[in-house]
């Protein structure tokens, strides 16, 4: 690699004040010169220049592989990975690459391309209050995981990634997290954690402790101690704070707006910036200041917001029955007027964890749809950033998270298929999955028949439900009801595609487990009329179960981490998700109830409401 520093006219040049960033080029030149040699001897070399609109090109000798990179410093990793890309490299999985021929990295040889990304701000929310790959990897000790992350988070041009900070050992975090950083850093990846004030759910990380904050005695400082106690362990970006005491339940209006200033002047000094989350529970309303997630809308206008939308619905659907709403046009229409005045980046799910999808599990391509529509809201309101709330990428969910970072580049079409078609899937074969899929699972809610009800949902005395649904206990009480979720499943089975011509074989594992899934609730509603069919029920389960078993052994690329483990661990939760899918938890649990009539909510049940909560 050729590095100049100072002004060198007509020439691809290195103008840095930081001998820090030329070892960054150095990062990038040694890691692409593994990536070009699984398929050319040649040597790459990287030049770059500082001036200019960023655009990027290769140029080719017998001997040499030349990287000719401009622009923005922070977006040279993008430009560089987008080469790769161009010649055909694909980076689905953190451990996954698809490699193209030598003819394809031929055909890249003297092109320029303008890099234009969608978003400034793009990247992943690592949901790690529950788990997954990403507690061994953050909070386990197990580096190499994290690492093979944060290398796929680069070679798909983002820049940005969040870790859920839990209450666990800060020696772990001492011992591997400055590396991880490290290297982040040096690929231009900005790193923040999520963490509350008093949240007192699922293991959050906590500023004011429970004492004090019930007490409101000496929380300010408090507050300042352990963010403090953070950053001095961790050099983080940015910190984004959850609000309230539960994700239900609101914490005093002005007092809550005090701790969110308290905050970002804490932060300030140490130069970090302060995101706040935007949640969607309802019934949270102040005669004075309205919505109680909507709060930081009085804040500073240097704090910035992250609205957020959950499971597989999207800004525009009319229809999303979670936590007793309707829709998320209010979250819309906050993030755009936000947008106005603050930092402002979206939060939307690619999976959601207790029963609804990725640990049963089911693969539901309306992930693709729902966030490739709000890409395009995104664009029309010139939206600058998004973080991605993601809880794995086993059970298929890898392409999820990659396809909407393939968005990132402007150069590519805001396609749900988009990854799909690059990994030479035909369009005509899974269009017609994805719009069946869409019209049942999603628009006729055959969503709430596949999904099981949670510890919320049962409690419905207590609680809003997580997503509304018919309950296992009213199916002899409420039979025309029953008799309409029947007619909708038999309809949904009849137009069901074939399996034939899904190319690849997790995928289309993944949609078979589907398939089978809605033919198990089948089953069991028609066990209410005729008990013979719990019969019919086991035997689509058993045959789901061979499915899930050979997956693990032949497409588990975590199988050494806590997503396929059950043990204790620093999470509320005792199994990681791919492990409650394969042991098929769910399925079992709602075969146990029919047959035995008992529908008590905590039998049969992995949830413990005291961990949840405490």
């Amino acid at each position: 690699m050729r590095i100049y520093f100072g002004m060198l006219l007509g020439s691809f040049i290195l103008v840095s004040p930081l001998a820090l960033f030329a070892a960054n080029l150095q990062v990038l030149q040694e890691d692409g010169q593994g990536l070009l040699s699984m398929v050319d001897s040649r040597k790459l070399q990287l030049e770059y220049k500082v001036a200019g609109a960023n655009e990027y090109q290769m140029h080719c000798t017998d001997k040499t592989v030349t990287f000719r990179l401009q622009g923005a410093q922070e977006e040279v990793p993008a430009m560089f990975y987008a080469l790769f890309r161009r010649m055909g490299y694909l980076f689905p999985h953190p451990r996954k690459t698809v490699v193209p021929g030598r003819g394809e990295v031929q055909k890249v040889c003297g092109k320029k391309y303008p890099w234009k990304p969608r978003l400034k701000d793009r990247g992943f929310h690592l949901h790690t209050q529950h788990p997954s790959e990403w507690i061994s990897g953050f909070f386990e000790g197990q580096q190499r995981v994290a690492l093979d992350y944060i290398w796929w988070l680069a070679r798909n041009q983002q820049n940005r990634v969040e870790i859920e900070l839990i209450r666990s050992d800060p020696k772990i975090w001492k011992k591997t997290w400055p590396e991880l950083l490290q290297v982040a850093h040096s690929l231009e990846i900005q790193v923040g954690v999520s963490l509350s004030f008093s949240l007192q759910q699922q293991k959050s990380y906590r500023l004011i402790p429970f004492w004090r904050s019930l007490f409101n005695w000496k929380t300010r400082e408090a507050l300042q101690d352990r963010i403090n106690q953070v950053l001095d362990i961790v050099d983080l970006d940015f910190v984004t704070v959850e609000l309230g005491e539960t994700e239900f339940h609101s914490s005093p209006y002005e007092k809550t707006l005090t701790r969110i200033e308290w905050l970002r002047e804490a932060l300030a000094i140490r130069g970090k910036k302060l995101m706040v989350k935007i949640h969607v529970s309802s019934g949270q309303y102040d005669s004075r200041y309205g919505n109680f997630n909507f709060l930081p809308q009085y804040s500073d206008s240097r704090v910035g917001v992250l609205p957020h939308t959950v499971h597989f619905y999207g800004l525009d659907d009319k229809y999303t029955p979670m936590y007793g709403r309707q829709n998320f046009q209010d979250i819309q229409q906050f993030m755009i007027d936000q947008n106005k005045i603050r930092e402002t980046w979206y939060f939307p799910e690619t999976a959601y964890y207790c029963g609804l999808d990725i640990d049963i599990p089911l693969f539901l391509t309306d992930y693709l749809v729902a966030r490739a529509q709000d890409m395009e809201i995104l664009e029309k309101h010139q939206i600058p950033g998004q973080l991605v709330f993601s809880t794995g990428q086993e059970m298929g969910y890898w392409l999820f998270d990659w396809t909407i970072a393939l968005w990132t580049d402007s150069h590519d079409p805001i396609d749900p298929m988009l990854g799909l078609k690059l990994l030479g899937e035909s369009p005509a074969v899974w269009s017609k999955w994805i719009s069946w899929q869409t019209k049942y699972i999603k628009d006729l809610q055959v969503i709430q028949m596949i999904t099981p009800a949670n510890l919320m949902d049962e409690l419905d005395w207590f609680f809003k439900p997580t997503h509304q649904r018919l309950l296992l206990k009213h199916w002899v009480d409420r039979p025309q009801k029953l008799q309409q979720e029947i007619q909708t499943l038999e309809q949904a089975v009849a137009e069901r595609p074939p399996l034939e011509g899904l190319k690849d074989p997790e995928l289309a594992a993944m949609m078979a487990v589907t398939s089978l899934r809605m033919d198990q609730a089948l089953a069991l509603r028609k066990s209410v009329a005729d008990p013979t069919q719990l019969a019919e029920s086991r035997r689509v389960r058993q045959e789901a179960a061979k499915i899930l078993i050979d997956y693990e052994s032949r497409f588990a690329r975590w199988k050494d981490t806590l997503a396929y483990d059950h043990r204790p661990n620093w999470t509320s939760y005792p199994e990681g998700y791919a492990r409650t899918a394969i042991d098929q938890h769910f399925w079992i649990r709602e075969e146990n109830q029919i047959r035995d009539q008992n529908f008590f909510p905590f039998r049969f049940t992995i949830y413990d409401p005291f961990a949840i909560v405490f």
